[in-house]
């Protein structure tokens, strides 16, 4: 299988999402709204990543600065802002 993988739990967290899968497709869900922020299909037996998802798919969740300490280490204050 030659295809980009992504774990689940990492993303879920990182992007305070959910992802329901069902028989045939899934669905990327903001975690506290309920929103429905992406949906794909199966290809081949996978879950496949919509190819034209927008860059931007999760920019509506807010990020905290704890968030970005989390993800870029000890970036300083002027980094952040």
């Amino acid at each position: 299988m030659k295809r980009n993988l992504i774990s689940i739990h990492q993303f879920c967290n990182t992007n305070k999402a959910v992802i329901e899968f069902l028989p045939n497709t899934f669905s990327v869900k903001d975690l506290s709204t309920g929103n429905t922020l992406l949906r794909g299909q199966t290809k081949d037996g996978v879950y496949e990543w919509p190819l034209s998802s927008p860059i931007l798919a999760f920019s509506s969740i807010k990020t905290t600065s704890h968030d970005w300490h989390h993800r870029l280490g000890h970036p300083s204050a002027s980094i952040l802002k």
